[in-house]
């Protein structure tokens, strides 16, 4: 299996490279950690199989993540999207001190992260590097 970081963004998980770097940095993903330099671009670093594994136990949400992250949004939507009143999503944005871009309100921002850092349950992207991501992955998906 090729594991080139720019191979797996582009045919394996079908998005950019900023999108998954933006993804493990918001979901705190170290792929870093997960790759062997082979060159001085990072898309031709190689990541490691399992973790390839992981991404794409988890591909259905990097694309929801994708079409959020990418999206317009207003506090509404993002309220409406992960289940949160929309005064918890204000005062997030307001302690974080996110600058509103009048041209594109609310994108490059992810309603997941969002609820993420309100405490919003997604412990199915913790990676570990002992389990064997090939294969059932049910197990990993039962609230512990």
């Amino acid at each position: 299996m090729d594991t080139r970081f720019g191979h797996v963004t582009y045919t394996k998980l079908c998005i950019r490279h900023s999108t998954l770097n933006s993804f493990c940095k918001d979901f705190e993903i170290e792929i870093e950690k997960n790759t062997k330099s082979t060159s001085q671009s990072f898309k031709d670093h190689l990541l490691e199989d399992n973790f390839v594994y992981f991404l794409l136990e988890n591909k259905t949400f990097i694309l929801i993540y994708d079409l959020d992250y990418y999206s317009d949004k207003t506090i509404e939507i993002i309220a409406n999207k992960i289940g949160r009143k929309e005064q918890e999503i204000e005062e997030y944005l307001k302690i974080r001190k996110y600058k509103i871009d009048p041209k594109y309100p609310f994108r490059y921002i992810s309603s997941y992260k969002i609820d993420y850092d309100l405490g919003g349950y997604y412990n199915f992207l913790k990676y570990n590097k002992d389990l064997l991501y090939e294969g059932n992955f049910e197990f990993r998906r039962r609230p512990s």
